[in-house]
């Protein structure tokens, strides 16, 4: 009889709470390394993005002689500020995305993963301008995502950036001499700046 009651009466207040302190330990040490592994993830994916859209204007470029002009008739996400975004709201056959759609699997250019995203006013999308390169127009470019976690980053940007953060009319090189620069983590006045992934040939 007595065996029965021990076995029936449940756990104490204390073996409760000791439980309860555990998973508590346990929930603190896992959860930001889950949300830390999903910010990754995202950011892998914006970089194969932007490899495969690199490697989509390299096939353009072959067949036109040079990469294409910077036009956008869409909205990127809702703003009509920011025409170098490869958005697909796109309306007009000269609009980059346009032009660059039908060397990509789908006959479509990858948006950016996160819709929230903004990369110098490209919001859900990624960002392109074409560069100089030995002193001739559209003989390079610049492709770009904001990225969440600083660590997958090569580029840093000002902490409200601008489509003018890109001067077509500027040589590659100047930009190419920035890339994995940029501080990490980023401090003291580059706080507030933000971390990009840029592809430039």
């Amino acid at each position: 009889m007595n065996k029965q009651n021990a076995f029936r009466r449940g756990f104490t207040l204390i073996e409760l709470m000791i439980v309860i302190v555990i998973l508590g330990i346990l929930m603190g040490t896992i959860l930001p390394r889950l949300t830390g592994a999903q910010s990754r993830a995202r950011d892998t994916a914006r970089i194969a993005d932007l490899n495969n859209i690199s490697q989509a204007l390299e096939v353009y470029s072959s067949d036109h002689g040079e990469y294409p002009a910077a036009q956008c008739t869409g909205t990127c996400g809702g703003t009509t500020d920011a025409p170098n975004c490869l958005d697909d709201t796109a309306t007009a056959d000269d609009d980059t995305y346009n032009m660059l759609k039908t060397y990509l699997k789908g006959d479509r250019v990858p948006q950016n993963v996160g819709k929230q995203t903004d990369t110098l006013g490209c919001i859900g999308s990624y960002y392109y301008t074409p560069l100089k390169k030995g002193g001739s127009n559209n003989q390079s470019y610049v492709l770009a995502s904001d990225l969440e976690t600083w660590q997958m980053a090569n580029y840093t940007t000002a902490s409200t950036p601008a489509a003018s953060e890109f001067d077509k009319s500027s040589d590659a090189d100047k930009y190419i001499k920035e890339i994995n620069k940029l501080e990490n983590p980023p401090s003291g006045s580059n706080k507030e700046k933000m971390s990009i992934y840029v592809v430039i040939p």
